[in-house]
């Protein structure tokens, strides 16, 4: 998984609960905001990724190594996390 695939995340995590688009989005954001994501049209602020994760209890520690796992064709920074991958991680463990 990568931060690229995060809308295949949300979407597997949520139909496996499971739970509506509007559940999930209830006091976070709007249910078309959940759609765009899902679909890979959107990447949300990382305030949003936080909420979405948690509601959907995922940990985000998980999430940031599955996130650091090399795919196809993925560069990695001198941290071993894709450039991406370690934008995201690095600003929620400075938060």
């Amino acid at each position: 998984m990568n931060l690229d695939r995060f809308g295949q995340l949300i979407r597997s995590k949520r139909e496996a609960v499971p739970m509506l688009q509007k559940e999930l989005s209830e006091g976070i954001c709007t249910r078309s905001m959940i759609s765009r994501i899902e679909n890979e049209d959107y990447f949300p602020h990382i305030t949003i990724v936080e909420k979405l994760l948690d509601r959907l209890g995922v940990p985000i520690p998980d999430w940031l190594e599955q996130m650091s796992r090399k795919g196809p064709g993925r560069k990695r920074s001198a941290s071993g996390l894709s450039d991406k991958a370690g934008i995201a991680a690095t600003f929620i463990w400075q938060s």
